[in-house]
């Protein structure tokens, strides 16, 4: 997120790429590939990326890696003419690195060798991980779209998913605030013929608290300084001023002119993806109502409870949710409390009241976001479900070349470190952190295998390996991490932030030290983790809340027998599929009568199975870099980006591609090149590609 540039596909703009060998050798002194810089050390590697930034070459690759640096800037070197350039090139090591190259060696990689690839795109927040996704998608919905509608529908979850999954932070004006596996599947000829989304982890507390200079996600604004009048009015939403939820960052008026236009993005989207006007007119009732939610204000009572001093908000509020006011307003300033057999009311006191009011629209956005992702996915099954069928009734069906492959695209949040760390970093740097041990796996211990098997003989090479960490924060079921404690501890009556923190700090300072752990400095309320990109600091408060993400049962049962249709769905999504734990087995079911499944667990779950997945393709890697804290264009400032550069394991990267071989030439390139050389050639015969290809043709030619 944060990109600023680049031609949509479609655009008439030409793209201007030159191939390397068109490049003068005055500007070849750069190396396009690092492996091939005379000397490899970290300074020189930043030199190297600083003088092509500057030239406006924000791609640099190393063998199976591609670093990518933010231009904070539009750059005329995308659109369909790129695409075309780099689907169709013999030898694209010719070409410049980009993230098209990247994608065309997935693509080529998955038609023909027959294996199902994904790419991992990370870095920081604010290094350009959500635009570099969208080049990539741009990418193969083009290459890939068959006669259907499936890519367009494809490439139209973006403006919903950035409205809804998107804010601006003190770091980037659109972070996502949650991870997101995409997956395409193709037929053995390369057409697109499904495709899939799933989400991870929504950042719910930014829906009522933003920290200094950061938003709440864009789709309020959106829909408070951009909807047509005649909605805002019938939604009680006169302009984007006086909301509470709303008061973080620059504001909406700062953007003003870009919200009519994003608003109308976002429901063309919606129309696309197959919404009809009642869902649409729910969705934004709901997000309408968060607002109002969000203004409720609760005074102190004589009783020692409280009331809601205005109740004109909620009146609006509960009219859009299709709830009774007077057992919504019940149900904020009161809980059941059961006294042996008997279950009686009990006030609650403003604070407690503003927990539950919270409470409330962070559930309300959740479920309106969740519901969203499983429209999408219901919308592009549906597309290549029938385009399908359309091929079958046609003699072409998919029957002959069912989707065995696919590509899959990550695109999680960035490491985070912040003054004030809380469970979302945790999971947020701890998804990192697994994404780390696979490109560790991938480019280092591969490596070493692979030059050992070929007999290749290089000194060791050296990597940090991040897998004290991985355990430290989730271990074997023997040993259990950061967050097994947790969830034990979530499951105890008398449980604390404090008495979590404390079995914390005996485990991996007393009973079990881990190397990965310290003790945080000055603080008795947070632990520290030596993270592979940094030390961070955790304060434990609300740890154990947050986990629980509570809602009041008498305002889920108002919420689920609703008298609007939309959000007794919202509230009563379908059952989840099966689905396979972190430690293997069953992942447990959140029945009544089950053993407590909080939000870590399910977190747990669906990041060890994304991870599973990936192992089982072959993976690409993007590493996008920040070059300043500015967000500025043209400016590259070293230590910036040399710590991402170190820290990201590019530095060791290359030194792995230097060990062996470092120029890899793809098989249709050797095939194609050499073919001449063997008996017989016949330059109006085709050349067979692939290894099988170019070991005839090395073999022909001796």
């Amino acid at each position: 997120a944060g990109l600023r540039f680049g031609a949509r596909v479609g655009s008439s703009r030409r793209s201007q790429l030159h191939p390397r060998r068109l490049i003068p050798e005055a500007a070849r002194r750069m190396a396009s590939d690092l492996s091939d810089l005379q000397a490899v050390d970290e300074g020189s590697i930043s030199d190297n990326c600083r003088e092509r930034y500057n030239r406006d070459e924000i791609y640099t690759s190393c063998g199976r890696l591609l670093i990518a640096l933010n231009p904070y800037k539009r750059l005329p070197i995308y659109g369909v003419d790129a695409i075309g350039q780099y689907h169709g090139a013999m030898d694209r090591t010719a070409l410049p690195p980009h993230i098209y190259a990247v994608a065309a060696a997935a693509y080529h990689g998955m038609v023909k060798e027959g294996k199902s690839q994904s790419v991992v795109i990370s870095g920081e927040s604010g290094a350009g991980k959500t635009e570099t996704a969208k080049f990539f998608l741009e990418y193969m919905a083009n290459v890939g779209k068959g006669a259907g509608t499936l890519h367009q529908k494809v490439l139209e979850t973006n403006p919903v998913m950035e409205a809804f999954g998107n804010a601006q932070t003190a770091l980037n004006d659109n972070s996502s605030r949650f991870g997101k596996f995409l997956k395409l599947e193709f037929t053995a000829s390369g057409k697109m013929c499904g495709a899939s989304l799933k989400t991870y982890l929504l950042e719910k507390t930014r829906v009522t608290d933003q920290g200094p200079g950061e938003q709440n996600y864009h789709i309020f604004y959106h829909l408070a300084a951009g909807s047509p009048p005649e909605l805002r009015k019938q939604l009680g939403v006169p302009s984007a001023a006086g909301w509470s939820c709303l008061l973080g960052g620059e504001g909406a008026s700062a953007h003003a002119q870009h919200h009519t236009q994003r608003f109308s993005d976002v429901a063309k989207a919606l129309e696309t993806l197959g919404l009809s006007d009642e869902h649409a007119k729910g969705v934004w009732a709901v997000t309408a109502a968060i607002l109002h939610v969000s203004n409720l204000q609760l005074d102190s009572a004589g009783d020692g409870g409280c009331s809601i001093k205005d109740e004109g908000p909620l009146a609006i509020a509960c009219r859009q949710l299709g709830l009774e006011q007077s057992q919504a307003s019940e149900a904020l300033t009161t809980r059941k409390i059961k006294v042996g057999a008997e279950v009686i009311p009990k006030p609650n006191t403003p604070a407690e009241a503003m927990q539950v009011r919270d409470a409330l629209a962070k559930a309300l956005f959740a479920s309106l976001f969740e519901w969203l992702v499983r429209q999408i996915n219901g919308s592009l099954k549906a597309t290549s479900d029938a385009a399908a069928a359309l091929a079958a009734q046609t003699g072409g069906g998919r029957k002959g070349e069912e989707a065995a492959r696919f590509i899959g695209a990550v695109d999680v949040f960035g490491f985070e470190s912040f003054p004030t760390n809380s469970l979302e970093q945790l999971c947020i740097n701890f998804a990192n952190e697994r994404l780390q041990r696979l490109f560790v796996s991938a480019v280092f211990e591969s490596a070493a295998t692979i030059y050992a098997n070929e007999g290749i003989e290089v000194p060791p090479i050296p990597f940090t390996d991040n897998q004290s960490v991985v355990t430290l924060i989730d271990g074997p079921a023997a040993a259990p991490g950061i967050l097994q404690i947790l969830s034990e501890e979530c499951v105890l009556g008398n449980s604390s932030d404090t008495s979590f923190l404390s079995r914390v700090m005996q485990r991996f300072t007393v009973d079990k030290p881990s190397t990965a752990f310290a003790r945080a400095k000055g603080k008795s309320d947070a632990f520290a983790i030596k993270h592979f990109a940094a030390e961070v600091t955790y304060n434990v408060a609300g740890f154990v809340q947050k986990n629980k993400d509570p809602l009041p049962v008498d305002l889920a049962m108002l919420l689920k027998f609703a008298k609007d249709k939309l959000v007794v769905e919202l509230f009563n999504p379908p059952a989840p599929e099966e689905t396979v734990a972190p430690g293997g087995g069953k992942a447990p079911r959140q029945f009544k009568s089950a053993k407590f499944v909080g939000v870590i667990d399910g977190f747990r779950t669906s990041l060890a199975e994304l991870v599973r997945t990936l192992e089982a393709t072959h993976t690409h890697f993007v590493r996008c870099i920040k070059p300043n804290l500015l967000k500025t264009a043209s400016l590259y400032e070293r230590e910036v980006s040399l710590r991402q550069l170190r820290t990201s394991g590019v530095v060791q990267a290359v030194h792995a591609a230097r060990a062996g071989f470092p120029d890899r030439v793809p098989f249709d390139t050797i095939a194609h090149s050499y073919a001449l050389l063997q008996p017989g050639y016949q330059p109006s015969k085709a050349v067979a590609g692939g290894k099988a290809g170019a070991e005839a043709v090395l073999k022909g030619a001796g």
